[in-house]
């Protein structure tokens, strides 16, 4: 019922009450779905000034929640989304968390601190709820790392989160309980290992695999050499 527009009002009034609702609780995600909602209503989307100012409130939530295939999911979308344009720290910052390198937090607090400064990041909150992304984007920078690296020495990843060791131990280790990485942490070699032991079984399907691939490779140098050969009359 909710969905139909001659509803909106109440829809959006219904969202606006379960944003307070929220809010009690901190359930990121939650707000941001409330908001995203509102935004998707032609009510708002249709004033051009209150739209952008939803999409900013949503942004600032959908950045401190937890990550997942929802949250990623979102952030593409709103990033391709065209009123990101009129909010363009936001959008640098979904750029930022939407490519596969490393994000330097000190960018974000030195040039985009102020515009930011809507929704999550207002109230008595606000310091809390920056500490906050300021997690998520250490956890984004580990989850890169652990992309490109089996194994990387915990000094080396300190220097590179700009974390002590006992910062960095403790997101890590978070990360892990979380099922949001794999690692694990060698404390006498001081190493963090981001590949997870193969099986038997994977060892052999990727050699499979590969085999596959070859001999398709294999399969397609015959086929052009024939056809140089039947081009150039060669016998």
């Amino acid at each position: 019922m909710l969905n139909d527009e001659s509803f909106e009002d109440i829809k959006i009034t219904f969202n606006e009450y379960m944003i307070q609702y929220y809010m009690q609780k901190e359930q990121f995600m939650d707000i941001f779905r409330a908001y995203n909602s509102v935004y998707n209503t032609s009510l708002v989307k249709n004033d051009s000034a209150r739209a952008v100012e939803v999409l900013a409130k949503a942004c600032s939530f959908l950045v401190l929640a937890q990550h997942d295939n929802e949250q990623h999911d979102f952030l593409h979308r709103l990033r391709d989304d065209s009123n990101m344009e009129k909010i363009p720290s936001w959008l640098k910052v979904f750029k930022l968390m939407t490519t596969n390198e490393l994000i330097t937090w000190a960018t974000i607090e030195t040039e985009l601190k102020a515009d930011l400064a809507v929704g999550a990041f207002t109230g008595e909150k606000a310091g809390e709820r920056w500490s906050t992304f300021k997690d998520r984007i250490t956890e984004y920078n580990i989850r890169m790392i652990g992309m490109y690296y089996d194994r990387m020495t915990l000094t080396r990843l300190t220097e590179l989160l700009h974390l002590d060791q006992d910062e960095t131990e403790t997101i890590v280790s978070k990360l892990v309980v979380d099922n949001i990485v794999w690692a694990r942490i060698d404390r006498p070699a001081g190493i963090v290992v981001f590949r997870k032991p193969s099986t038997v079984d994977d060892v052999l399907n990727n050699w499979a695999g590969n085999i596959d691939t070859l001999l398709d490779k294999v399969e397609k140098c015959c086929h052009l050499i024939y056809k140089e050969n039947i081009a150039h009359k060669i016998r």
